[in-house]
């Protein structure tokens, strides 16, 4: 009777400190599990309001553990996301800009050569929407080359050229054009050689855009 005693008597004791133990590994189980559901229902919902359009939303995450490095992360991802849509909607804003003035040049000057009587005005107008032509092709030429640029499609080869030779043999093409429209025109350059691995032919139209505008 006396050993029946001890024996239920251990075994209340086992059956409550295996209860005590049950509850705490449930409350330290939902701590875990809290300590690392919330950063990742954080990380959830910025995702969310980004996908939504809210290109500047940011998580706030403390640490240098692994849920540290992933807000880090991801906050760099973000802030690279918004500059390139940044970028790309003042570049749709500038392309449509820039195109709208030739077209409505070229608009302007077929509608007068479809309306002008005379021959030789009429003549003018043409040549006029052709130089207009002639813009919207480069630009469009631009465009394209400055996309394949950007994705990588076109290698971008450089050489040695001379800085100088190069913005003089561009200035000439330009040089009539200011005459012409009775704009002085002059540049000046270093009397040394100035030479540099580029690429000539985007250098040369960077600069002939430059004189353009």
């Amino acid at each position: 009777a006396y050993g029946s005693e001890i024996v239920r008597g251990v075994a209340g004791v086992l059956m409550g400190a295996g209860g005590i133990a049950v509850l705490l590994a449930i409350l330290v189980g939902w701590f875990i599990s809290r300590q690392i559901s919330a950063p990742l229902l954080l990380l959830a919902d910025a995702t969310h309001r980004m996908a939504d359009g809210n290109l500047g939303v940011r998580v706030v995450l403390q640490g240098e553990d692994e849920f540290g490095l992933l807000a880090s992360s991801f906050n760099h991802m973000a802030e690279r996301v918004e500059n390139t849509v940044v970028t790309l909607r003042r570049f749709v804003a500038d392309a449509a800009h820039e195109l709208h003035t030739p077209i409505t040049a070229l608009h302007a000057n077929l509608e007068l050569a479809a309306t002008d009587e005379n021959e030789t005005q009429r003549l003018t107008f043409v040549q006029r929407a052709q130089e207009q032509l002639k813009r919207l092709e480069a630009m469009t030429s631009s465009l394209l080359d400055l996309s394949k640029l950007e994705s990588g499609e076109q290698p971008y080869e450089r050489a040695t050229v001379d800085i100088n030779l190069l913005v003089a043999q561009v200035s000439e093409l330009y040089a009539s054009r200011a005459e012409q429209a009775g704009l002085s025109f002059q540049f000046d350059t270093p009397l040394e050689s100035m030479e540099s691995q580029v690429n000539e032919a985007q250098l040369r139209r960077v600069v002939g855009n430059l004189l353009d505008n």
